[in-house]
């Protein structure tokens, strides 16, 4: 949804008061943070909704720069207010390596990344979460759990997946939906 909320932030003249690293890390300039980045720089800082540098750069795919934010001791687990992390970002697009990155770091196994990279359709994420310990039925606000989202938007090796490692088929969010349900409903 990021491309959504550029469009309506672009169009509406709004934007998010991002600090020059936040802004070398959307953009991927290594070299730029490099030089912002001195003893006395927070890399856990974040822009007033609630999100890092490591977690910019895990939305737009720039390993070069979670790398060395990483070693520069940027923490993998912030979150912001709606829980979402620099591993749930990653996983929400599918991207493994950065994934490993982080969980290289210690990153938390969180069942938003779980939630996310089942929503989006990306196998290989859900793979390596649930291989990491990830709740296979975690439960977001609404109740809607990773096999019911998979099955909702039409990933169907992602609801295999899911299915053949112990998801729960009998679940209702709280609409009282099912997975089945929601699958009958958007198929």
């Amino acid at each position: 949804h990021i491309i959504i909320i550029t469009f309506i932030l672009n169009e509406h003249h709004l934007t998010m008061e991002f600090t020059p690293i936040l802004e070398a890390a959307k953009s991927g300039n290594v070299q730029q943070l490099k030089k912002l980045v001195t003893s006395d720089s927070d890399l856990n800082s974040t822009a007033k909704n609630g999100v890092s540098a490591l977690m910019i750069a895990a939305e737009h795919g720039n390993t070069e720069v979670i790398s060395f934010l990483l070693q520069q001791g940027a923490d993998p687990n912030l979150a912001t207010s709606m829980g979402g992390t620099a591993l749930s970002r990653a996983a929400e697009n599918g991207n493994v390596e950065i994934m490993k990155e982080l969980l290289s770091h210690d990153a938390d196994v969180n069942d938003i990344a779980l939630i996310a990279a089942a929503r989006e359709g990306n196998l290989a994420a859900v793979k390596l979460l649930i291989d990491k310990g990830a709740n296979i039925n975690a439960q977001q606000r609404w109740g809607q759990t990773p096999l019911m989202l998979a099955a909702r938007d039409g990933h169907s090796m992602v609801v295999k997946f899911l299915l053949a490692n112990g998801a729960k088929v009998k679940i209702r969010d709280k609409n009282g939906e099912s997975a089945l349900a929601m699958a009958l409903d958007n198929d």
